[in-house]
């Protein structure tokens, strides 16, 4: 059974940042539904994420999954979801277990079917939790610099007030 279920954002957004073994780290065994994999490591090409993926693959703490029972008409309730998300959230129901995913209608949708789920910025509240980042901050305002990555300043400024850490500008 799967540590956790990614979609693919949180996997390009820490690959980004140098951050993709983070998840190694903290949760040993991820899983990513055959459609992420289509994107982020066939279709990625020299994108971040691409290459990262392919070596936890081949490292085998990185499995492609596929839902038994993917989410019908009813579970969607007419959220435009892609399919990622959507077998990422299947996947996470079947083995119940914890769901990366940074996708507001994805989050939803999976809130509303009973998964856990957690974020990119998660990801790395939990690093620095357990010391695995120095500091949280700096990989803050790349995100928000240098990607299309979007959560609310207040939050942003919470959890870095949390850790002693400067708020944003």
């Amino acid at each position: 059974m799967a540590a956790v279920v990614s979609d693919s954002s949180p996997l390009i957004y820490l690959a980004w940042l140098g951050q993709f073994e983070l998840l190694r780290q903290l949760y040993g065994q991820v899983v990513v539904p055959i459609a992420v994999w289509e994107e982020v490591a066939l279709y990625g090409g020299d994108l971040p994420g691409a290459g990262e993926l392919r070596n936890a693959a081949a490292a085998g703490w990185m499995r492609v999954g596929m839902p038994i029972k993917p989410l019908g008409t009813d579970e969607l309730a007419g959220e435009k979801i892609d399919l990622g998300e959507s077998q990422a959230i299947a996947i996470a129901i079947e083995q119940r277990t914890l769901l990366i995913i940074d996708d507001s209608d994805g989050r939803r949708v999976a809130r509303r079917l009973g998964v856990e789920v957690t974020g990119t910025l998660g990801v790395l509240v939990r690093a620095k939790h357990q010391k695995l980042i120095p500091a949280l901050r700096p990989l803050v305002v790349r995100l928000r610099n240098e990607t299309n990555f979007h959560v609310a300043k207040m939050l942003l400024d919470s959890v870095l007030t949390e850790f002693g850490e400067p708020p944003l500008e």
